[in-house]
Order: C-alpha cells, then structure tokens, then sequence
C-alpha cells in the first residue's frame, strides 16, 4: 500500500512526522511506535541532573508499574530489572543514571492484542529512547542522540532533560522464565534476555533510516525533518537527520559510509531551507527526484543479506565491521537493520542482538554455549559500538553469579524453529502491520 495514494492518511502521518522536528527535542509516546514522536518543550539548561542513585553496582533507576493481579510475578520482573541493570552497569560506566519507566502489563486487555490456539507469534515487549536530542556531532553533522547518551557526555549546556531515558513496556501474556524457576521449559521465554535485549535499544543501538512515506517500505531515509514556514504558508525542509547509530553504518561491498547518502539526501530540493506549499508537494516532489532513487538504493542493500555493517570513523578495515541484519524479505521495520546479523552472530559471543529470541533457552546458558565470553552478554562487537557512540565501556570480567545459579541447568530445547521476537526495535511482519493499522486509526 502507497501512503502517497491515500492523501488523507498521508497528510495525517507525515505532518505527525514533521511535526516533531520544530524542536531540538522528540519525545517518545508508545514503544510499541517507535517511529512516533511528540514535539517536546526542551529549552538549553545547564549542569547535570541529581543523582539519584547511589548503588554502583546498578545505575539503572526504574519506575516500575505492574497491572498484574499476582504480586508473586510482579516481584519477579522487578528484581529481573534490577538484575538487568547490574549486567550492564558492570560493563559501562555510567556516569550518570539511566532512568527508565517500565511497564508490564497484558496487551490482550490493554491493545486487543490477543493469542489464540493458531497463533504462531507473540509480542513480547520492547524499550526505546524516550527522549532524543539533536547534538551536533564531533564531524559536524547534526544528528539525534538518545537522552541516556547525552547525559554521559557532561555537556555544559544541553537540551532540558525529560524524566525518563528509556520508555518499556513487556506483555504479561507470555510464558516467561525467571531465576530460580528451575529448569527452562521448551515454550517459556528467558525475561532477563528480553530486558537486556531491548534496554540496549533504549541505549541506542536503533537506525534512524525507516521509510516514513511508505508501506510496505519501498526507499529507506533517516528522519524527515520540517517545520511551519514564519507566515504558516507552507512548511520549511530542514533535512535527513540520522541517529548516532547511523554514523557508523558502511556499505560493505564498497565501504560507502552511509553518512555520504545521507549527504546527498539532503541536497534534495536545494537542500535544507526548501520550501513546500504542504506535505503532498513534498512527497510528491521528493518520490520523482534523483534522492529517491538513492532512498531506494539503500532498501536494497537493507533486504541483501550481509550488505550493510558498522564500522568506526577511523578504519576502512571490512573485515572488522559488524554485519547487520539484511536477509529479511520483504524488509520488516524494527527488525531489519536495527540487529546484527542472525546467522552470523548465533553461538557466538555476540548473541544477544539477533532480531529473534530463543525459547526453551536461558541467558545464562546463552553465555555457556556461545563461548562463554568473560563480558557476559554484552558481547565484543557490541561493547565497540557502545564504545564508538560515547560510553564509558569497561574492560572487565562481568561476574556469572549476577544471573543467577540457575541459570547453569543445560537443558536446552532442539527445537530449531523455537524463536520468538521482541516488540520495540524488534517487530514481526505481523506487529510492522499492527503497527500500521493503530496509526491509521
């Protein structure tokens, strides 16, 4: 489906879209629409924020709300937070607190979105930025930061912080595991895997590059970014603006950085400060221009498997990138490029950012039968990215009993096909369309 030939539904999403970029500042409102954001009030402020943590052994500070009418499992999530952020504060050193606001609750009760004897996959949940900020770059190029990165840089001066860093949001519905459960089931879902998972999408391992003009997706760009002309007689391109994580993102036939796309995307229409008389010119404009066809130069290599990779600024060196996820046809939003590759990085050290979750296997065990890396879950390739986007990574053992004794039972699940995804940054075809139809609503 063509949002450009619906112009109702086009001018509703794109001006919600644009909307967004009058501002330095985006807020996040649903998890579950991680392509949606409201325009915040952010004025320049100074100085850090209190601490409100003094537990260094865990510099996650989370709100936590539970719907659940059994305090029992409610306990369980909670302290699986709580475990969550000693595995990763043993790995980064933040200097200041992570704030996150964690729900959980039943998506059957709460969204209509319910299992049924058929059903073949099923939400689990998701976290991503709360907040991202437009910071200028150390190369010069604005682009969109999450709030938890920005609060680790110590700036003089930076945009108001907003309560929470990361938004979460996991679904009840599901057969979950937790420490000191006894052995894992075949069908259950691991939660602390899932909460590590997502919180380093929160952290900012997401791309920016989506197609926010079309669905299915046809040409992938970063954020599209307007704002109302002074005399509210049409709207002012400002241009493609890319997420951090996006810097680092490398063409790896060629070693195109696709920072140099998003250059050439931005010499749409003149370039930045073009102005529209409303959203149906500019899309009508852009689709017919040189840019698109860039645009849908990089859905290709999003949908060739092995195509696309991370790299640092300062190396050209292929062979050290990691490799993205780019097998899935058609391209599915949230899980397409916003992963490492599944192939490449199962039972190795790098696991834990596949787009896909094993049942019937627990974090722990994870660990053991991938190698067993000293790090714990947050595997080599991905402490670099963490590394190259402005964390404190800390080069240490990261102590196995912070899991949990339980998590040494080896009885694994041989059943290949026992996968199930996260929400957030990690969405099926079948929440992509979820995702599709609450926006047209």
């Amino acid at each position: 489906m063509r949002l450009s030939s619906l112009l109702a539904f086009s001018l509703f999403f794109l001006l919600n879209i644009f909307r967004i970029f009058a501002s330095t500042c985006w807020d996040l409102v649903d998890p579950r629409r991680p392509k949606e954001f409201i325009k915040a009030d952010c004025p320049t402020e100074s100085g850090n924020p209190p601490n409100l943590k003094r537990d260094n052994d865990d510099m996650f500070v989370v709100t936590f709300t539970c719907t659940v009418n059994d305090q029992t499992l409610c306990n369980k999530v909670k302290t699986a937070f709580t475990t969550a952020g000693k595995l990763i504060t043993a790995s980064i050193a933040f200097k200041t607190p992570v704030t996150v606001n964690a729900t959980f609750t039943s998506f059957c009760v709460l969204y209509n979105e319910c299992s049924t004897p058929t059903t073949t996959l099923i939400t689990l949940g998701g976290a991503a930025p709360a907040r991202t900020m437009e910071i200028l770059d150390s190369d010069g190029v604005t682009r969109l930061f999450p709030q938890s990165l920005v609060k680790q840089m110590n700036l003089d001066n930076h945009p108001a912080y907003s309560s929470f860093d990361i938004l979460a949001l996991f679904n009840s519905d599901t057969n979950y595991w937790f420490d000191g459960d006894g052995p894992i089931h075949a069908d259950q879902s691991d939660f602390l895997f899932l909460i590590v998972h997502e919180l380093m999408h929160g952290l900012g391992f997401t791309t920016g590059y989506e197609d926010y003009l079309n669905n299915p997706a046809v040409a992938l760009t970063p954020y599209i970014a307007v704002t109302q002309s002074s005399n509210s007689s049409g709207i002012i391109f400002t241009g493609f603006v890319e997420m951090i994580f996006d810097k680092f993102m490398v063409i790896l036939s060629t070693g195109q950085r696709i920072s140099n796309i998003t250059k050439q995307l931005n010499t749409f229409a003149g370039g930045p400060g073009a102005l529209f008389a409303n959203s149906s010119q500019f899309i009508s404009q852009f689709e017919a221009s040189s840019q698109y066809n860039l645009a849908k130069q990089v859905m290709t290599y999003a949908t060739t498997p092995k195509a696309i990779g991370l790299l640092p600024v300062n190396s050209s060196d292929i062979s050290q990138a990691i490799i993205l996820e780019t097998s899935l046809v058609p391209y599915v939003g949230g899980s397409s490029v916003s992963h490492v590759d599944y192939q490449t990085y199962s039972n190795t050290s790098d696991f834990l950012m596949r787009y896909l979750q094993d049942r019937g296997k627990t974090l722990g065990q994870s660990i053991i039968l991938s190698g067993n890396y000293s790090g714990g879950p947050i595997g080599p390739k991905l402490r670099s990215f963490l590394s190259w986007s402005g964390y404190t990574v800390l080069n240490q053992s990261v102590p196995f009993s912070i899991i949990g004794d339980s998590s040494y039972y080896l009885n694994i699940s041989s059943d290949a096909n026992n996968i199930i995804p996260s929400l957030g940054y990690t969405c099926t075809l079948a929440t992509l369309f979820f995702f599709w139809f609450m926006a047209s609503q």
